[in-house]
């Protein structure tokens, strides 16, 4: 609908998690594309948000709000790129379901607990990055949790886990494998704040390791990506074999890497080339963000961007794995 911005679209339920700005505070809207109509929505007034995110039964939705401890919101303006870490946080997680009232489900203060993803073979399990404020560096922001709270801990690193530089170089962006085994990310054993601080900071100029992260036993299969692979984004094919990623630049390709071939060490399967896209290394920027298709056969992204081959392009999957 107008004026909406979209977080997820499910298939199979046609539902959307969408947020809903106008009049001011952000208004956390579940709508079903059917019936043309919203289902589920909240509102918290005087709090930072809302983020929305399903959870795997593609009908529920985390609600994801957050402030200063002294009740400012945060302004995620340039100048707080940083900052917001800084100062105390309170965060809270509500469960959004359709036909039923919001429930409160985690209450934080001393944390920001945003980026949640519903685990795909659990769904009363899902993931959220829970960073500590004021910042101190820490192994995992990554925390695993269920509905009820009875499970809540840190995806497990076992001693021979690979660890980042400091908190900024940190497993966060991260996917689950369909089969709710592991958890895919990427980290960084060098970045620090003071490399980040630095006006010429540029992601793609820094070491970044793959990683697929058994989150129960903290087994981690880790491997350094070679010269340009690192593209800022990953998926998981729905059998949980293949990373799908979109290089960055000098390789500018969609490839696949298998999650158990990890164990060797690095190894890779370029599936097509992509049409270039501008890029001048800063996070905000465009990246192939590959998906697989749900049946397996294909892989959407995008590229091109300026120009006319600016589009969203499919590859076929091979038929040889």
């Amino acid at each position: 609908p107008a004026g909406y911005s979209v977080g997820e679209v499910r298939d199979g339920t046609s539902m959307a998690a969408l947020v809903d700005r106008k009049g001011g505070a952000g208004r956390a809207v579940i709508w079903d594309l059917r019936a043309g109509r919203e289902v589920a929505s909240m509102s918290l007034a005087d709090w930072t948000g809302p983020g929305v995110n399903f959870l795997s039964d593609n009908r529920r939705a985390i609600v994801i709000y957050f402030r200063r401890r002294t009740g400012e919101c945060i302004n995620f303006g340039p100048l707080e790129k940083t900052k917001y870490y800084q100062l105390p946080v309170e965060s809270r997680h509500y469960l959004l379901t359709p036909g039923e009232a919001p429930r409160l489900i985690l209450e934080d203060d001393g944390h920001f607990c945003n980026h949640v993803v519903g685990c795909p073979a659990h769904p009363d399990l899902y993931a959220y990055d829970r960073w500590p404020t004021p910042k101190r560096d820490v192994d995992q922001v990554i925390h695993v949790r269920s509905l009820d709270g009875r499970l809540h801990e840190p995806a497990r690193l076992s001693a021979q886990a690979l660890r980042p530089g400091d908190m900024w170089g940190v497993r966060d962006h991260y996917v689950w494998t369909p089969d709710g085994r592991r958890i895919v990310s990427y980290l960084c054993p060098k970045l620090t704040q003071v490399v980040c601080d630095d006006p010429a900071f540029n992601h793609f100029r820094h070491e970044w390791w793959l990683s697929a992260l058994d989150w129960r036993t903290g087994e981690d299969l880790a491997a350094l990506y070679p010269e340009g692979r690192w593209g800022g984004h990953m998926q998981v094919s729905p059998d949980s074999r293949w990373i799908v990623c979109g290089g960055g630049p000098g390789f500018l390709n969609i490839f696949l890497v298998e999650i158990e071939g990890l164990r060797k060490g690095w190894n890779e399967r370029v599936l097509c080339a992509c049409p270039a896209s501008v890029s001048q290394g800063h996070n905000g920027e465009p990246f192939p963000y590959p998906f697989v298709l749900p049946d397996q056969s294909g892989v959407i992204f995008t590229a091109g961007w300026p120009g006319p081959e600016h589009g969203i392009y499919l590859v076929e999957w091979p038929k040889d794995i």
